[in-house]
Formats: C-alpha cells, sequence, structure tokens
C-alpha cells in the first residue's frame, strides 16, 4: 500500500509542478499574461495569454513541431477564435484532434494561472476494472482500440488491438513500446515513438479517453486526468561508445550495410565483430518495409527460379537507354555498378536471407521493355500481407546481424558527425526516448539516414527551381523522422553534393487538408489495398476527390496549367510543392446532383483520407457544405469571379483568367492542343461565380538526392578526393544516377534497389578498408 501511495503522491507532486510552471508577469495596465504547455501532435505546443478586466486580450500560440497543413492551421484558427470570442474556451478544430486539444489544455492553464484560479487537482480514485476507447489513427476512415485496465489510483496494464486497420510496420512499433512506457511512468504523456507519430497520439489519446471513463464511474471530478498526464523528465545522462564499423540507418541501405559489414568481419575472425547499427525509429526497416517492389538486373538465382536461367533483361540496351534519360548528368560509373551488382545483391538476400520476390515485371511506362521490378510477395493478397512478409524478412536480418555479433540500438538520433585530425572519427547521437547523449567513436560510419525532405530549411537551401519550382517546405507521407542532419553535418565538414536539387520522390498527391467530421461510407465489395478491411469513402474527402480527378482543371502557383491532369499522379511534381485545382459553381451543383463523373486511373492519388473513392455516379448533396467547411479549414478557396479567386492565391490575375478561358475553349472544341487531354476529360468552369479553388499537395517520401559518391560508396569532397573513413548509401547518395532536370527514372522500384546494392557494397568496403589498415 505505501508502494502505491508513493506512487501516486509522486504524480501529484508531478502534476502539480506542471501546472505552477506556468510562467505569470504583471503590467501597469493591470492585465497578467501567463504561458503554459501540453504535448501536442508533434511535441510541446506553448500559448501564451494576456487578461485583463477577465477578458483575453492576446493570445500567441506556438509549436514548431506541429505540421504546418493540419497542426498549424489549426493554431491559428485557435488563435483567431480565442481573440474573437475573447476566452480561450473555443471549439477543436477539425481534423486535428490533437493539436487543438493540447493547445486548448495548455490555454486553460495559462488562463487560470493569469488570473488566480489555479486549483490543485482532484484526488485520483477509479473504479477497477478494464476499460476500452478509440482515436482515429493515420487512416483516418479507422479507429485504433486501446484498453487500459486500472485499480483504484493506478494503470496495471494497458493493450492496443492488434487488429487495427493501421500502417502495418509502423503501427506496430507504438503498439508495442508505447503501453510499457505509460506503465512505467504512470502517465499518457510520454514521448510519442519516433517514426510512429500519428499512431503513437492515436493510441495515447485513446488510453486518456479510457482513464477518464474509469475516474467518472469512479464518481471523481475529471479534473484528475492531469494526475495521469505528467511529463517524465528527460535524462541528463552522457556516454561514450565505440565500434569499428557504425552503420545509420536501418532501412535497405542501412540493412544491407550493417549485414555485409558483418559477415566481412565475421569471416575474417567471427569472434571479433565490432558493427553497431542505430536507427531513430523505433523499429528497423524504414520506408523499405512500406514499398512495393525492387529494381534489379539479371539476378541468377531469379533467373533459374522463374526463367530458365536466362536472362530477364537486355543490360547493355538498358545501360543505354538509361544514360540516354540523363542527358549526361548522372555518373556512368554508378549507373554500371548498380546494373552489375543489383542481381548479386538481390540473390544474396532471396537465398541468406528469405527475401520473398515475385516473377518480375516491366517498370511503371507502357515504353518501358525492361524486365527488372521484382514485386514483393505475395502482391496478389495485398500491400498490408506484403507489407507484413517485409517486416519478417528484417526481423530475420537483424535475428542474423545480432548473431554475428552485431549490436542494434533503435529511438537513438545520429545528428553530428566527429571530425578528428582530418577524419570522421564517429558521431555525437542522443536517445529519442529520453534524451541520454552518445559519443559513438567509430572507424567507418555509413550513412542511409533516407534523405532530408522532412527538414525545410534543407529543401528550402537545396532543392532547385532551375528548372522546376522545387525549393520550399514539401508536405511528405512516409518516414518523417528524415530530416538530414548527418547529410548537413556531412556537406559542413567538406563533403560534396550530387544533383542534390532534383525532385522528390513523387508518388501521391492529395488535398493539402482533410475534414473527418463527415460520415465514412463502408463498401463491402471493395477492399482497401492498404488494410485489407473494406473500402470505405466520405464526403469530408470531397476536395481531395476533386483535385485528383482527371476532369479537373490544374494550375501552378502561378496561375499556369502544367500536366494534363489525368496524369497528376506521374506529373504534378513539376509544380513545386502545391498546385491548385480550380471549379466553378456549377461543376459543384453537378457533383451535388449526380456526384463525380470521373475516377483517377491511379488509385495511389488516394492513398490518404478515408483510402476509398465515392462510388460513381453517387450524388452528393451535401457538396456545398463540404466545401464551405474546407474554406474554414483554411485548403479551399472561394470567389465571385476568377480574377478575384486569383488575388486570394496571390496569382496574377491576368494570367489566371487566361488560363481558364484557354481550358474552356478546349472543352467546348473537344482539342486539347497544350497537353493532349482525352475529350472525355475536358469538363469546362462555365457559367457565373462563384469560383473554387482547392489547395493540393504533392507528397512524395523522400528526396532522391544529397552526396557525391564513388564506386567504393565514400562520400567525396568537392576535389573528387574521399572524406576519410565516411561512406553513404541509398537516397543519401542515389543522386549519381539521375539528373536534375527529370524525375528519377521509371523503371520502378530503382531507389529500393541502389538502397539494397549501395548499402551491401558500403558494408563489404568499409570492412575491408579496416583489414587495409
Amino acid at each position: 500500500m505505501k508502494t502505491l501511495m508513493s506512487k501516486t503522491g509522486i504524480l501529484f507532486a508531478a502534476s502539480a509542478l506542471l501546472l505552477s510552471g506556468c510562467a505569470k508577469s504583471g503590467t501597469s495596465s493591470g492585465a497578467q499574461t501567463a504561458t503554459a504547455s501540453a504535448q501536442g501532435f508533434g511535441g510541446e505546443v506553448s500559448v501564451t495569454v494576456t487578461v485583463q478586466d477577465n477578458a483575453l486580450t492576446q493570445v500567441e500560440i506556438q509549436g514548431s513541431q506541429e505540421t504546418e497543413t493540419v497542426g498549424g492551421k489549426a493554431m491559428t484558427a485557435l488563435q483567431t477564435a480565442m481573440l474573437e470570442s475573447k476566452s480561450v474556451h473555443v471549439d477543436t478544430i477539425s481534423g486535428a484532434t490533437i493539436t487543438s486539444e493540447a493547445v486548448l489544455n495548455a490555454a486553460k492553464q495559462a488562463w487560470n494561472t493569469a488570473v488566480g484560479n489555479q486549483t490543485a487537482a482532484a484526488e485520483v480514485k477509479m473504479k477497477p476494472g478494464t476499460y476500452t476507447a478509440a482515436a482515429p489513427g493515420f487512416r483516418s476512415a479507422w479507429d485504433i482500440e486501446v484498453s487500459v485496465t486500472v485499480d483504484e489510483t493506478n494503470l496495471i496494464s494497458i493493450d492496443v488491438n492488434p487488429d487495427s486497420a493501421d500502417t502495418v510496420g509502423i503501427f506496430q512499433s507504438a503498439a508495442e513500446i508505447l503501453p510499457q512506457r505509460m506503465i512505467e511512468q504512470q502517465s499518457v504523456a510520454v514521448d510519442s515513438v519516433c517514426g510512429a507519430t500519428v499512431s503513437s497520439n492515436a493510441i495515447k489519446s485513446a488510453a486518456k479517453k479510457a482513464i477518464a471513463e474509469a475516474l467518472e464511474a469512479a464518481g471523481t471530478d475529471p479534473s484528475a486526468i492531469s494526475a495521469f498526464e505528467a511529463a517524465a523528465a528527460k535524462s541528463t545522462d552522457a556516454q561514450e561508445l565505440n565500434t569499428d564499423i557504425l552503420v545509420v540507418g536501418l532501412g535497405a541501405a542501412g540493412t544491407t550495410a550493417a549485414l555485409s559489414a558483418a559477415e566481412t568481419l565475421s569471416e575474417k575472425n567471427p569472434s571479433d565483430v565490432s558493427v553497431l547499427a542505430i536507427d531513430k525509429a523505433g523499429r528497423y526497416g524504414g520506408a523499405s518495409s512500406l514499398c512495393a517492389g525492387v529494381f534489379a538486373v539479371n539476378p541468377q538465382g531469379l533467373a533459374a527460379k522463374y526463367n530458365d536461367g536466362n536472362d530477364f533483361t537486355d543490360r547493355d540496351a538498358l545501360l543505354a537507354d538509361w544514360l540516354d534519360y540523363v542527358e549526361g548528368d548522372a555518373k556512368p560509373e554508378m549507373i554500371e555498378l548498380l546494373l552489375d551488382e543489383s542481381g548479386n545483391t538481390l540473390d544474396w538476400l532471396v537465398e541468406d536471407y528469405g527475401l520473398e520476390l515475385e516473377k518480375p515485371q516491366t517498370g511503371l511506362t507502357e515504353a518501358d521493355s525492361n524486365v527488372v521490378l521484382f514485386s514483393y510477395a505475395p502482391s496478389k493478397e495485398g500491400m498490408t500481407v506484403r507489407r507484413q512478409h517485409n517486416i519478417q524478412f528484417y526481423d530475420r536480418c537483424m535475428e542474423k546481424f545480432t548473431e554475428m555479433g552485431g549490436q542494434i540500438m533503435l529511438e537513438t538520433e545520429a545528428y553530428d558527425l566527429i571530425l578528428e585530425n582530418g577524419s570522421i572519427a564517429g558521431v555525437k547521437a542522443r536517445s529519442t526516448a529520453d534524451g541520454t547523449e552518445y559519443i559513438i567513436h567509430a572507424q567507418k560510419v555509413i550513412m542511409g539516414t533516407g534523405g532530408f525532405l522532412s527538414n525545410s530549411e534543407m529543401t528550402t537551401k537545396y532543392l532547385s527551381n532551375e528548372y522546376y519550382p522545387l525549393s520550399g517546405t514539401w508536405d511528405m507521407v512516409g518516414m518523417k523522422q528524415n530530416d538530414g542532419k548527418l547529410i548537413e553535418s556531412s556537406i559542413t565538414q567538406g563533403a560534396a553534393t550530387y544533383n542534390i536539387g532534383m525532385c522528390p520522390a513523387v508518388h501521391i498527391i492529395g488535398a493539402a487538408g482533410f475534414l473527418n467530421n463527415f460520415e465514412y461510407h463502408t463498401l463491402e465489395d471493395q477492399l482497401c489495398m492498404q488494410t485489407m478491411k473494406p473500402t470505405k469513402w466520405t464526403e469530408g474527402d470531397l476536395p481531395h476527390y476533386m483535385g485528383v480527378a482527371p476532369d479537373s482543371l490544374a494550375v501552378d502557383t502561378k496561375g499556369n496549367r502544367f500536366a494534363d491532369e489525368s496524369r497528376l499522379n506521374f506529373d504534378a511534381w513539376v509544380s513545386g510543392p502545391n498546385y491548385y485545382s480550380l471549379y466553378s459553381e456549377n461543376q459543384i451543383r453537378a457533383i451535388e446532383e449526380r456526384g463525380l463523373r470521373t475516377a483517377p486511373a491511379y488509385m495511389m492519388t488516394v492513398n490518404l483520407g478515408a483510402n476509398g473513392w465515392a462510388p460513381a455516379g453517387t450524388p452528393i448533396p451535401n457538396a456545398h457544405e463540404v466545401m464551405e467547411a474546407a474554406i474554414k479549414a483554411g485548403f479551399v478557396f472561394k470567389a465571385d469571379t476568377v480574377e478575384a479567386l486569383a488575388e486570394q492565391l496571390n496569382i496574377e490575375p491576368e494570367i489566371l483568367k487566361q488560363t481558364v478561358t484557354a481550358y474552356n475553349d478546349a472543352c467546348e472544341s473537344g482539342l486539347d492542343e497544350e497537353f493532349n487531354k482525352k475529350a472525355e476529360n475536358l469538363d469546362p468552369l462555365s457559367g457565373e461565380g462563384p469560383f473554387y479553388a482547392i489547395k493540393m499537395t504533392n507528397y512524395p517520401y523522400s528526396t532522391c538526392a544529397a552526396l557525391d559518391v564513388n564506386t567504393n560508396l565514400e562520400v567525396l569532397k568537392a576535389d573528387g578526393s574521399p572524406m576519410n573513413n565516411l561512406y553513404a548509401a541509398g537516397l543519401d547518395a542515389s543522386g549519381v544516377l539521375y539528373s536534375e532536370k527529370k524525375p528519377y527514372v521509371t523503371y520502378g522500384g530503382v531507389d529500393q534497389g541502389f538502397a539494397f546494392t549501395s548499402g551491401r557494397l558500403a558494408g563489404i568496403h568499409a570492412a575491408q578498408s579496416l583489414s587495409n589498415e
């Protein structure tokens, strides 16, 4: 009993400290200012309020780690609502529940401090039992279900429903790690698992709801929930570690680098394998565990299995085609290295580590006749089952890696390189779980960190506007922990870049916001490829559907058409991070009466939102209501004239007017001379206003280029000489294959193929170089 009371006492003390931590100051006019913080979607959110005569006069909300297009907009909207009502008691913002709740909790704490209403939290008393609650995860149409078992004062156990329809491979890391941490800390205010932020926040939100039910069942004041919202103090520990080879990142490149380095050292001396592999995320595999296939040229083992031992494709013809595509901008020796070693790499992974692949096929375009794309098995059973197989593959890899003597540290972020006497000598790192700092000394460092797409400073600095408007902030889908810190550190230490300004890898397009407060509809006869559950669609995704529809009119941020709208999934990247899809009032009315005219040919365009497309010919009678909600959310714009709409979009009115006129002319004639869009997809913006613009976003999964490397995967300096002891593989170096004038090649799975191959070769060369020193 003493132990239980002690835990509860600690919780109350931490809660009191959290509340009393609100900074308060007064002014000569009698106004009182206070600041408080709470855990938001991506990190801490702080709110500063100024109160005079019991009315809110000023409010400032800060949350640098919240997503710009969702959490950022919610913070702006909440700030406006509070100022208009002169109160912190306003409604949450649809589509940004976690950020909204954090802002409102912090605002109320700050308000109470400013007006002197601070009171102690109610005593914790719960009705013992198990309580179940749910919250939407990354797949917003489905909830993540969490069960919390409690006694009167403590959390006893937390279980996450493993059948929750969230992203396989990402969801599991949060489901495995978070419950234990919440029990240990007796708090839902634990840090999200890096690489699984959305799933983590859903689990924490559902657990909080369940605890609130337990308190309510005991008749306890709801304020007692604060006892389970105290954040644990970060560690102040610092440790030094030593290893021969350090691999940073455990996606495809890092995994194969770690395996081949351990194998090479083991062949020399099985008892002397000193390879440490670290990853910022809570699970290995990275974005590679979510992919569908891999590029390889003529793997002999697979040729024997599927093609009577014959080559699948003409290697020399493929090389000539590739060199022609990149117009002399790539490094030919690196392309040849990939063509000659990718088959060996795939055979190695299949034979030694059980990678399951199907018979290869041609790439992504009809013109591509090169049989080089190997799909992960079993492709016919959907992405969920395929990803489960991928996870099992990475499990086998890491099991064998540790059997060889390798070591793994997850939730460990390397953020800076250590330079000693002109050579790379290790990294500075920290635990994303508890804040422990590490100095990791290494004789060789191999980088496979997955690029820098989530670092807006780097994408603004390095992505080029020479050919297309690429510089700026890109939203992304995928591994948002890939922020390029080590790439930037490499450049600071003298590393050269290669084609770093090229376009990111865009596979998915969608609206710049989503509405989750509209009803979901289930299509029992269609399975969602991402979840293998019946597909769902919602009127809340209407702006998204309209923005990717083949019959839409798409313009870039200068007001010009840039592509055949039926091919936006391939070509929208040329517009840069964003574009606009335009519609007329007549078209909105038609959608209300008869539904959407057409669906996109490439369904990856609906990989966000509810994942399903509204059935053809289904009227959407509340289309205007949806559009007004999207306008309020800030990603749809409306004006009485095209010119007035242009002004809202910061576009030259005459340019947009000319674009709309030319497009309407093409619709009338049935001939699109500019982009050759089929007549069946031409639908004019006719009639009087109002007119609408939907802000659309290109959602890449990564950048494609960064550092310059040689055929040993050594990072090069500007003069072409190697940086001592530093290697780069995968997306940290794949610009050597491409051109800044074009997107990466269309053979299919090339990023994966280069990651596996370059990682394997980097590990071999790093290990061999140790023997030669």
